[in-house]
């Protein structure tokens, strides 16, 4: 009997050793809990559960919802268990993938590890509705958007979840970071040190096959091998899973990759994954990397990269038919002709055609591939061949890459540049720079393609008139010339868009809604313009309309655009609302006005944009704002910093900073500086000005001081107001200092806005 209740007593300790160590409740389905095995033995976990319960429900609840566990969690080891639908970044270190009520937890949810039916650690509390999450170590909604890590002094499970949640981040047993923090999943650190780092890749010289945390150490001896030798002649490369070294000269690069060939024949050219960066078209370089086939591309996955030397010419692309491109050629550079068979798909991929056989032509060099060919016509076509969905495709890397090919004698039609007009205006179409090389241009036939039907009196005409629609709506036309010989060009197309919605359209609105002023046009198809006033070093960018002052700009969601700060821009795209920040993605055109425009930020008070939702705050999501003669305030545990003027408070983050003029300032809470500037942004339910560059941190230059004292006395008082009254009605005229002072929000404009804020720096508001 008491060898029996040895082992009984053995066993209950081992099981009250399990405790849960991480929890996330992520972006949408990124949903896990991970396990720990404090002890020196490895556990069966075929009596384990995890349980979940709704919204105040208490335990009995939780165990109906319950999902028994299988397998085992080795001594001082983790057992992940994740919603079916994770990311595919974590998908490796899950143990267990279920899609059950247990694993689809929200903030409000309660989940408890079982044993034999009895709880032994939970997170969050049964007959307690929270609301949308608990307070944990201090932070609000904490189980709710976060990541929740326990703390390594801690060694067994909690049922009281008051304690175990804590008031404050010196009393609770987490620390908790913000949603989708991945970076501590699949291993825990206790008080006992039972982690071991060293590198843990067992294709490296120096595995460590005792390691349990990967610090960055790892050495590999790599195989000097040429590109040809990488091929293998086949499919797939002899060398998989072989970190390899070789060099070659750049012939095309990507956002996330690039093209290397070392010769003008056939197994040639290979890609290589990451450290595009800095890298053109004609470097000499070295790379070492792990050769892979992903989806049957061979490919290095770059480790390291070296330049050896740059400007170097690129091989002669090998001229081939269309029908000709298969494994031999992958990666290599190619020159082909044919005709364009098929409109763009969904991928913005072509296809043309020489009668061999089709060829598949993308833009994953060069975003303006797919705008620079058209249906019916015949391109000569340069760029390395790719593989990706199973078919063969040249990837253009510029302009020159692509263009069409005319026979000696066949006219060429040019219908003018796309157009955005507003409703019922007046267009014309201009077809007076098509041309006829060898001869003279007898006809012109113009044909309405789509869009509701226009009144046009002669389509025969080098140019046509007609009133725009009295509606948002696109119409094309293309238009077709022949000569004196009776040759007859291909067809020609431009775009009309008719009343295209500005982002004041699709920000605008006074239902604050069950979140934060989300727009009325979500999932809507737009056609907008605007200046770039931040490009994101991921691509995407800021967009502002400069005819408005409030609720004119907006986020878009996009990498394939490419613009520069200063470019007027007009897109089309599908309206989207992320977590209230209203953007835009999905671009399906685009093209450049103009550039090099300067839109000066509207200068605000901390408290026109606060924190907390507001409409407010709201009506100046995405714009570029100045705040003047600001503080530093504190900094919170991510880094974000609250910021005050005498107005109020807002928030301050760098999320969206580009170091590459500068770091980011070190700052000290009582800081202080002239003006700061940025763009605002919604993120964790809280306004925020994001900083673009160190300039930001900088007041600009201005000849006057825009303080509305426009007679110039150094008092900014109602003399003034009746003066800019005056300018406004048109009863006085203004020297160009006293319109730039009487501009007080620099928006280029005198108006009531200014009187406004001249009442407010008189009442002392500002």
């Amino acid at each position: 009997m008491f060898n029996i209740l040895v082992v009984l007593l053995f066993a209950l300790s081992f099981s009250q050793s399990l405790f849960i160590s991480e929890y996330s409740e992520g972006s949408s389905y990124n949903k896990y809990v991970e396990i720990y095995n404090p002890t020196d033995s490895d556990i069966d976990l075929s009596n384990y559960q995890i349980w979940k319960i709704s919204n105040g429900g208490d335990w009995e609840e939780g165990a109906g919802n319950s999902l028994n566990l299988e397998g085992s969690i080795q001594s001082y080891g983790v057992f992940v268990i994740c919603h079916t639908s994770v990311d595919e970044s974590i998908i490796s270190m899950c143990d267990i993938l279920n899609g059950s009520q247990s694993m689809n937890f929200n903030g409000d949810d309660a989940v408890g590890l079982a044993f034999n039916l009895e709880l032994i650690d939970q997170i969050g509390d049964a007959g307690d509705d929270p609301g949308s999450g608990w307070e944990v170590a201090g932070v609000s909604d904490a189980t709710k958007d976060h990541t929740l890590v326990r703390k390594s002094n801690i060694m067994m499970g909690n049922t009281d979840w008051a304690s175990s949640a804590g008031l404050s981040m010196e009393d609770s047993e987490w620390e908790v970071y913000p949603q989708n923090t991945f970076s501590f999943l699949g291993w825990h650190i206790d008080g006992g040190g039972n982690i071991i780092t060293g590198c843990t890749d067992p294709i490296a010289t120096n595995y460590n096959p005792d390691a349990t945390l990967d610090d960055g150490s790892c050495e590999y001896q790599a195989l000097e091998v040429s590109i040809y030798d990488i091929q293998g002649q086949a499919n797939s490369s002899p060398y998989i899973d072989q970190i390899v070294s070789t060099s070659g000269i750049v012939t095309g690069v990507s956002y996330n990759g690039f093209f290397i060939q070392d010769g003008m024949a056939e197994w040639s050219g290979i890609w290589v994954y990451g450290m595009s960066d800095n890298l053109s078209v004609g470097d000499l370089i070295i790379v070492t990397g792990s050769v892979l086939e992903y989806n049957d591309l061979t490919e290095i996955s770059a480790m390291s990269v070296s330049v050896e030397s740059s400007n170097n010419a690129t091989p002669a692309p090998i001229v081939l038919n269309t029908g000709d491109i298969g494994e031999s050629y992958e990666s290599v550079l190619v020159n082909v002709m044919g005709v364009a068979t098929t409109n763009p798909n969904e991928y913005g991929e072509w296809t043309i055609d020489d009668g061999s056989g089709a060829l598949g032509v993308d833009d994953k060099l060069f975003a303006e591939a797919d705008d620079l060919i058209e249906t019916g016509n015949q391109y000569v076509v340069t760029g390395p061949v790719d593989f990706t969905y199973g078919i063969y495709k040249i990837q253009p890397r510029s302009a020159e890459d692509v263009y069409q090919f005319f026979q000696e004698g066949i006219p060429v039609a040019n219908a003018g540049d796309d157009q955005a007009v507003d409703v019922s205006s007046l267009v014309t179409l201009d077809g007076t720079s098509s041309y006829d090389s060898d001869g003279i241009l007898l006809g012109y036939s113009w044909s309405q393609v789509s869009g509701p039907m226009v009144d046009v009196d002669n389509y025969e005409q080098p140019s046509i008139v007609f009133t725009a629609p009295d509606e948002f709506c696109t119409i094309e036309f293309s238009l077709q010339v022949y000569d004196n010989e009776f040759n007859f060009s291909s067809l020609d197309y431009v775009v009309i868009t008719v009343g295209s919605l500005g982002i004041y359209d699709i920000q605008y609105t006074v239902d604050q809604g069950e979140y934060c002023y989300e727009t009325m046009m979500t999932g809507s198809e737009v056609t907008v313009s605007g200046v770039v006033t931040h490009v994101r070093s991921t691509g995407q960018f800021f967009l502002q309309d400069p005819d408005y002052d409030t609720w004119s700009g907006i986020y878009v969601y996009d990498t394939t655009v490419q613009p520069m700060v200063g470019d007027e821009l007009i897109l089309s795209a599908s309206v989207n609302e992320y977590y209230s920040l209203t953007q835009l993605l999905d671009v399906t055109s685009s093209s450049v006005i103009s550039s090099g425009n300067s839109l000066n930020p509207i200068l605000l008070g901390a408290e026109d944009i606060g924190i907390e939702c507001s409409m407010s705050g709201e009506s100046y999501e995405s714009m570029l704002v100045t705040l003047a003669d600001i503080t530093f305030d504190s900094v919170d545990e991510y880094g974000n910093w609250t910021i005050s003027d005498i107005s109020g408070a807002t928030m301050v983050d760098d999320y969206y900073f580009d170091d590459s003029l500068g770091s980011w300032p070190t700052l000290s809470a009582g800081d202080t500086y002239d003006c700061l500037s940025g763009v605002v942004s919604y993120s964790y339910s809280e306004f925020k000005v994001y900083p673009r560059n160190i300039n930001d941190f900088e007041c600009l230059s201005n000849d006057c001081l825009s303080d509305g004292d426009v007679n110039f006395d150094n008092n900014t008082d109602v003399l003034d107001i009746v003066s800019i009254v005056g300018y406004i009605l048109g009863n006085n005229t203004f020297t160009d200092d006293q319109l730039c002072t009487s501009d007080v929000n620099q928006d280029e404009n005198v108006d009531v806005l200014d009187i406004v804020l001249v009442v407010s720096t008189i009442l002392g508001n500002i």
